[in-house]
């Protein structure tokens, strides 16, 4: 609540609820109504997105790290170091096809989420007639 002052010069206490006086938030509402419903659609959007792509590095990053380990063994057991060099050239040749893979993964991904995002923001606005206006 506001104190104002009256015309007396007595305080009064003022409410800070705005009025909707006649009809206002319906008129708010037909006028911003599509754009809040796009903006909620594209948060949905967006946050699912960052869901999936979380999801996918998480997963990746667990099949690597077992991979790691699983080197490391093989790495272990080796009995010279030609042995141990093949190892470690196959290891490099498959992280590497592997973050190439993962890489195309995560752009395609983060394509179709931007994609998703953006679709409800560039949908056409529903025109309104004479009748649809607020008063």
């Amino acid at each position: 609540m506001a104190k104002a002052i009256s015309e007396t010069g007595k305080s009064a206490t003022k409410s800070a609820r705005p009025s909707t006086g006649g009809g206002a938030m319906e008129g708010l509402m037909a006028t911003n109504g599509h754009a809040l419903e796009a903006a909620m659609k594209t948060n949905g959007a967006m946050f699912e997105g960052m869901v999936a792509l979380g999801q996918e590095m998480a997963d990746f990053g667990s099949t690597r790290a077992r991979c790691d380990i699983e080197t490391t063994e093989r790495l272990s057991k080796c009995k010279d170091f030609e042995e141990a060099f093949r190892v470690q050239c196959a290891f490099a040749r498959e992280a590497t096809q592997q973050y190439m893979e993962e890489a195309s993964k995560l752009l395609s991904l983060s394509a179709r989420v931007a994609s998703d995002a953006w679709a409800p923001l560039e949908a056409p606005v529903p025109r309104r007639t004479k009748g649809d206006e607020p008063a």
